[in-house]
């Protein structure tokens, strides 16, 4: 059985003032496609961790 990519919810900035962040859907594909980002909110990077090159203090 093959399956499709819908999508991922993800953190969006939020629609109500007051609130940090909402979680959001995010359709896959087109204009929608981001690169890969991992937060980790903070600024020391470790050689050992995994997929190291997508790994930011913030995301987008």
């Amino acid at each position: 059985m093959d399956w499709i990519y819908l999508g991922a919810f993800d953190f969006v900035p939020p629609a109500v003032q007051g609130h940090d962040r909402d979680l959001g859907f995010v359709p896959a594909g087109g204009q929608n496609e981001q690169k890969e980002c991992i937060p980790t909110y903070r600024d020391e990077r470790y050689d050992f961790e995994p997929r190291n090159s997508a790994r930011q203090n913030r995301c987008p």
